[in-house]
């Protein structure tokens, strides 16, 4: 009896630190798994994934039209509800359905709640002008990929409810043979517009030509093939342009077919400089211009050592030549037209500046070509009432000048000479002027001679010379003062 006793008291005692061991045991474990959550070694460790597969598939639908689908060769779920994706392709179709845009890139997370895809390394875009089946059934080859516009960048975030991606980062993009990089943008998987945000700038070969754009900000169109520009500028061999706004009109082939400008609108080449409010410019097919039309307030500035040219008028349209390094030919100047040219003989200081003054309500002009890159003035007809004023005021070599001449007509026609020095000015040859004329010539010396008719022709080898009577109707003009025969004036 005393030995089970005994027994029993063992047993209890071994029973009450077996359960003090228990009770410690959970204390401790208690205590340990709080100080890992402190550590937040769950994350670590994964703990958090609720499912890891593999080929992850998602899309999203607006009134049974597929907006866009997530494609992922590996994804991993959170409790949180975002999901890590590794090699992501997302495909975006647009409201219409009418885009076939991808975003691809190594790591993604989705976060399904906010409805966010973030890119968390380099991140490629691929935009498409139209759907890809017509674009296949259409273009092939060079023209089918100048269709495409391709931009990388780091840190986008895809906005599925706006159908927006965006970023803060730098970006490089190529469209149309050009190379572009900016700081920030947003695309819209709608309408198609890249927005590019500051520090624009693209550079390339267009047209067999080094090109330099850049813009304050941008609005890549790839859709409808345009490009809208804020403070732009245009750089290309000598050749520059500078507008508050302009608008690029690409071809498929992604050549330059159209170019709005508004805005200050500032074109120089060769030394000379146009000014004025709007512009619009047509190109080639090898991306040449060949037409130009500018309007309101329209200014013409060029400066050579001999000769200083001012020109305004209303609106300019300049047509050209068509070459491989295409030049003004012919170029027309409506409403308002004044132009006026200084030269002289020599650049020695004090060397006296002649003047050739002309107003007319518009002003039609033939240009030649004067070596490469250059063209000059060759031959000039003025309507709606002109007016041309000649000061010679000679030169330190010949002494004082011949005086002042003033011619006005209905209308008049010049032809001019090219001139021996490239750095003077073509020199004024001969004027016919029909309706209403009136010649007024004041010598140096102050004698003022007038002469009236309804026609005149005259030879103007230099902006002194006298010009010839006025030829009676229907009767040849005479010998002009430099030894040739003019050219009958129109009507005579």
């Amino acid at each position: 009896m005393r030995n089970r006793v005994e027994r029993l008291r063992i047993w209890l005692a071994a029973s009450a630190v077996f359960l003090v061991l228990v009770i410690a045991a959970f204390i401790g474990s208690a205590r340990y798994l709080r100080h890992l959550r402190r550590l937040k070694l769950p994350d670590r460790l994964g703990v958090n994934i609720v499912r890891e597969t593999n080929g992850f598939t998602y899309s999203q639908s607006l009134q049974g039209k597929t907006v866009y689908t997530i494609h992922a060769a590996k994804a991993v779920e959170h409790t949180d509800g975002k999901v890590a994706m590794h090699d992501v392709s997302i495909t975006l179709y647009g409201k219409k359905g009418d885009r076939s845009d991808h975003i691809y890139g190594d790591e993604f997370e989705y976060d399904k709640k906010a409805g966010l895809v973030r890119a968390t390394g380099l991140v490629h875009i691929d935009l498409q002008a139209a759907s890809v089946a017509a674009a296949s059934a259409k273009l092939t080859g060079a023209a089918a990929d100048a269709k495409v516009m391709h931009v990388t960048t780091s840190g986008l975030v895809y906005m599925e409810n706006l159908g927006v991606a965006a970023t803060g980062e730098d970006i490089e993009f190529q469209a149309g043979g050009l190379t572009g990089h900016a700081r920030g943008a947003d695309y819209s998987s709608d309408s198609g517009v890249l927005m590019l945000h500051s520090a624009v700038r693209m550079e390339g070969v267009t047209a067999g030509r080094p090109v330099v754009l850049t813009a304050a900000a941008a609005n890549l169109d790839n859709r409808n093939q345009e490009i809208f520009l804020t403070q732009a500028t245009y750089e290309s061999e000598g050749r520059t342009a500078a507008a508050g706004q302009a608008t690029l009109h690409t071809r498929p082939d992604g050549t330059l077919a159209r170019v709005e400008a508004q805005g200050n609108v500032t074109v120089g080449a060769n030394g000379a400089t146009m000014v004025s409010n709007q512009a619009d410019v047509g190109l080639n097919a090898a991306g040449q211009p060949e037409s130009a039309v500018l309007r309101g307030g329209v200014r013409y500035l060029l400066d050579k050592p001999l000769s200083q040219v001012r020109g305004q008028a209303d609106t300019a349209t300049i047509a050209f030549d068509g070459q491989k390094k295409p030049q003004p030919q012919h170029a027309v100047f409506t409403g308002g037209v004044r132009m006026t040219e200084r030269t002289r003989a020599t650049n020695a200081a004090g060397e006296p500046w002649s003047t050739r003054q002309l107003t007319a309500a518009q002003l039609d002009t033939v240009l030649a070509s004067a070596g490469p890159g250059r063209s000059e003035l060759k031959d000039a007809e003025a309507t709606g009432s002109p007016k041309l004023t000649l000061v010679d005021a000679g030169s330190l070599a010949s002494g004082g000048g011949k005086g002042v001449s003033e011619l006005s007509a209905d209308d008049m026609k010049a032809h001019m000479l090219p001139a021996a020095d490239a750095r003077q000015s073509p020199q004024l040859d001969t004027i016919a002027a029909r309706g209403h004329t009136v010649l007024r010539q004041v010598s140096a010396d102050g004698i003022e001679q007038v002469s009236a008719g309804d026609v005149l022709s005259a030879c103007a080898g230099s902006p002194s010379s006298t010009a010839a009577p006025p030829a009676p109707p229907g009767c040849s003009p005479p010998p002009s003062a430099c030894g040739r025969s003019t050219a009958p004036a129109a009507g005579s």
